[in-house]
């Protein structure tokens, strides 16, 4: 069989009537490979190959579009393919010709991801270090995107985020406050021994907090208790928000 017509369509496609009637729809680059010209012989095998580059590209470009959303690892790429049922050499050749064409680079995204998520998302450098392990990126290229973070953006990163919590505290005692902040932080990749550093520039008068928390408590309490009973309770609910006996001491002096 020949080719009678070959028409080009949008986005780099090609459809090839032959002369048996049958009408395949390809791409640029099978045209390419093929050498497929106007009255080319084509073969019951060439056929079947066609076929064969057809739908490895159709595989291929959803996967380029797939990396057009946002740059992906070399692990996400494989778990993309399995719904596609790719035999295991396709998929290791359409794997090595995105390398080859810089579309898929597993140091450069490790930077990238490092990068966006702690100016971003506020991440810490354990929790990006955690993250790019699940994605399976090679360690030696983990630590190398971590190093290219700059300390100073990090604990500047760090400061803000406390400092946005500092604001928008109305209710915890200092020290509630700070064992709050250091787990949330913790949580979010910030080593504990930076937290805490950083923590120690924090710091305020709890007097306003705690008459507001006694005032809240009295008025919830002297329904059930009354005299020493009421102390006693209104003390323990004190102690549990974190306040000190001296703080509350003090602060049931002034009170009288």
């Amino acid at each position: 069989m020949k080719i009678l017509k070959m028409k080009k369509l949008k986005n780099g496609k090609y459809q090839i009537k032959l002369s048996n009637m049958e009408t395949l729809t390809t791409y640029d680059d099978v045209i390419l490979k093929y050498n497929l010209l106007y009255d080319k012989e084509i073969t019951s095998e060439l056929l079947k190959d066609l076929y064969a580059q057809t739908k490895y590209y159709d595989i291929y470009y959803r996967v380029v579009k797939y990396l057009t959303v946002r740059m992906r690892s070399t692990y996400e790429i494989h778990k993309y393919l399995k719904k596609y049922q790719v035999l295991k050499e396709e998929e290791e050749k359409l794997i090595r010709e995105l390398q080859e064409k810089g579309l898929l680079n597993d140091g450069a995204f490790a930077k990238a991801y490092a990068s966006d998520k702690m100016h971003l998302s506020h991440f810490g450098p354990d929790k990006i270090r955690s993250d790019l392990k699940a994605l399976h990126i090679e360690d030696s290229l983990i630590e190398d995107a971590l190093e290219k973070l700059e300390q100073s953006d990090i604990e500047e990163t760090l400061d803000k985020i406390i400092q946005k919590k500092w604001n928008a505290n109305h209710r915890y005692s200092e020290y509630q406050w700070k064992e709050k902040v250091l787990l949330d932080l913790v949580q979010k990749g910030y080593p504990r021994s930076m937290v805490q550093e950083h923590l120690e520039h924090f710091t305020f008068d709890d007097r306003i907090m705690i008459e507001k928390e006694y005032e809240k408590q009295k008025k919830r309490l002297e329904k059930k208790y009354q005299g020493k009973d009421l102390i006693y309770q209104i003390k323990g609910k004190l102690y549990q928000k974190g306040y000190t006996s001296e703080d509350i001491n003090r602060m049931l002096e002034e009170v009288k």
